[in-house]
């Protein structure tokens, strides 16, 4: 079978893309916190697209220089920068090639890249290499600069198999055969070729093929001698199944009184000539300057600005449209992570790059264009704006700026679940700031924001009132109509509010029915802002008023007050009404008709026609005497009134 040129291309290409995978990962993984959802999100993603590399391909062995990583002899990565030099993070302790083999565990990639986080954290500073060969990655192989080196004596001798640490970091015993013995002998004894030397090569201090005396690493130790504080042992701490191994090198180099106990009369150095020490160790003046300086920016550092600059630029590095919408399902979690931690500047900040970038590619890159669309669409979705509401109620800080300045950036798509945001939010500020919101964005969609008025909830239905009620537009009465019958006071008053000033007929047909309402507080300010009406609109309501079949059913102040009104605005058209009133028989004493006489009195004293003087001078003259006395009281009333004082 000949040589599959498709396949090859198809390896180079799923490897390319581990190997750009893998330096997002690493970015990520070096930024965020253990248990943060990202990171552990790539690695996820990571571990799986490499592991099925692998079973598709077989072993990868991927060569490093150092600014560029190969696949046999096709580069599938180069370093583009500094920030981007991922040959680099291998190349620099040594790494010449590592091998990804057949049989790799999930965990043993997630440990590779735990390694490469703590090495990227400490500056690159740590050993790499002996921290690889610690972690025991079955899957994972690599060749050094060590191995190379030593290659020139015999191929199958590895640095790696004479110093491999176990967990507890005990040197581990090696095992050679008599040749491997004869090239380590010849690699490291040869450094010291005195005599001396020569005999101790062929004595014990050889490496036996029976193991008598196997090879193992000593403990490097450092010792300090701070002031005023006792002097350690030259020797320092050994393990029990040791003898003093560093004695006989103390005693070699002069220092045979240091290898012993330290004295505890032997004098400390003065506070003078600690001083004297330490003056030793002061930073010049332009190294403190360069100190402070890095200082300055690592507190002014803002982890929230840098992942956004990180998700452009991992956005702006995707060439195909799969790694793209991949990408772009990490950008939609960081900003989840942004509006739940309270972030919404930032995370408003990459909403608007989205919309703005999907302005650019729509034309070039339609499909692209159309994710990124899907992407801002999805931002207000139901399921987001939860996401919201509790972010929102957990960080009251949030301002209710910062709150309408996210909204902006939503579409009229998230207009019907922002209503049902309304009664759910627990802050007022934010409360305010969606209002707000909903009056500037829901005139051109008067249905959406209408929506809420038949909601159960009666705090949503007030409140979609409340934005009716500022939108200001006729259409918006026919909602508040459907809402002035709901069973919730408040919800009734909110819509007399809404109504207060408005001159629009279907809005006096909505105060009409809320005068006759059973609430005291609705009819008063429903027949206020009747009768702040056109004279000739409200004396039409008040007289509609009148002739309901409810009037007699409600409070009998507000009767009073309606028939005054209607009395003022009607004149001389209503004195007839008002005289029958007065007259009506009243044989059985009923309560009912008293009380109307009585109203039909009052309502006179306030009509300014001389129809209503003649009426009442005629009843002054009244063979009842009731009527007479309250026909002479009415007539005085009527006086003080309309002239201001007594006129007889």
């Amino acid at each position: 079978m000949g040589y599959d040129l498709s396949k090859e291309q198809k390896r180079l290409h799923d490897v390319k893309l581990v190997l750009k995978d893998l330096l997002k990962v690493v970015k990520v993984v070096a930024m965020y916190p253990e248990g943060n959802p990202l990171p552990q999100s790539l690695r996820q993603s990571f571990a799986g697209r490499l592991i099925e590399v692998v079973r598709a391909y077989g072993d990868v062995k991927l060569f490093v220089s150092r600014d560029s990583i190969s696949l046999g002899d096709e580069t599938v990565y180069a370093d583009s920068s500094k920030e981007e030099s991922l040959a680099s993070l291998f190349f620099d302790p040594g790494i010449t090639s590592i091998t990804f083999k057949e049989g790799l565990e999930t965990a043993e990639v997630y440990r590779l890249l735990d390694l490469l986080k703590e090495y990227n954290n400490t500056n690159r500073r740590s050993d790499l290499v002996a921290q690889i060969w610690e972690a025991d990655l079955t899957g994972i192989t690599l060749t050094t600069v060590e191995d190379i080196s030593l290659t020139g004596y015999e191929g199958d001798f590895h640095v790696a198999e004479l110093f491999d640490l176990t967990d507890n970091r005990q040197a581990r015993d090696i095992h050679l055969s008599p040749d491997q013995i004869e090239i380590y002998n010849s690699i490291f004894g040869a450094l010291d070729s005195s005599p001396a030397a020569a005999a101790d090569l062929s004595g014990s201090g050889k490496i036996q093929a029976d193991d008598s005396q196997p090879l193992k690493r000593p403990d490097p130790n450092f010792f300090a001698v701070s002031p005023d504080e006792e002097a350690a042992s030259v020797t320092g701490p050994h393990r029990p199944d040791e003898g003093p191994v560093s004695d006989p090198a103390a005693q070699a180099m002069g220092f045979a009184d240091l290898s012993a106990p330290a004295d505890q009369s032997a004098p400390t150095l003065s506070s003078n000539a600690a001083l004297m020490v330490n003056e030793q160790f002061k930073l010049a003046e332009d190294e403190q300057q360069r100190v402070t300086g890095i200082l300055i920016d690592d507190a002014g550092f803002d982890p929230y600005e840098s992942t956004i600059e990180l998700m452009k630029e991992m956005l702006f590095q995707e060439a195909e449209l799969p790694e793209f919408s991949e990408t772009l399902r990490i950008c939609e979690k960081v900003m989840n992570e942004f509006i739940r931690a309270g972030r919404l500047a930032e995370a408003g900040q990459m909403l608007s790059h989205f919309s703005r970038l999907q302005g650019e590619l729509k034309s070039d890159k339609r499909m692209w264009g159309e994710r990124l669309k899907d992407v801002c669409l999805m931002a207000g979705s139901r399921a987001r704006l939860q996401v919201l509401r509790e972010a929102l109620d957990q960080n009251e800080s949030v301002s209710g700026v910062e709150l309408r300045r996210y909204l902006d950036l939503l579409g009229w798509e998230a207009l019907e679940g922002l209503v049902d945001l309304l009664g759910e939010l627990q802050h007022e500020s934010h409360r305010r700031a969606l209002c707000d919101y909903l009056v500037a964005h829901g005139r051109d969609h008067l249905p959406l924001i209408g929506k809420g008025v038949f909601d159960k909830r009666w705090f949503v239905v007030r409140n979609a009132v409340m934005i009716l009620a500022q939108i200001n537009d006729d259409r918006a009465v026919t909602y508040l109509e459907k809402a002035v019958g709901h069973q919730e006071r408040r919800v009734r008053l909110e819509v007399l509010h809404a109504l207060r000033n408005a001159v629009n007929p279907k809005a006096v047909k909505i105060l009409q029915r809320a005068a006759l309402d059973g609430d005291a507080e609705i009819r008063r300010l429903a027949l206020d802002s009747l009768l702040a009406q056109p004279r000739t609109v409200a004396f039409e309501v008040t007289a509609a008023l009148v002739g309901d079949d409810r009037f007699t059913s409600v409070d009998r102040d507000d009767q009073q007050r309606i028939l005054n009104a209607y009395s003022m605005l009607g004149g001389e058209e209503v004195v007839d009404y008002l005289k029958s009133l007065i007259e009506r028989h009243n044989l059985w004493r009923d309560s009912t008709l008293a009380f109307l006489r009585e109203a039909g009195f009052e309502a006179l004293c306030h009509n300014r026609s001389e129809q209503a003087e003649q009426v009442l001078v005629s009843l002054s003259g009244s063979w009842m005497p009731g009527m007479k006395q309250r026909a002479q009281a009415a007539l005085r009333r009527r006086r003080e009134i309309i002239f201001g004082g007594r006129r007889d």
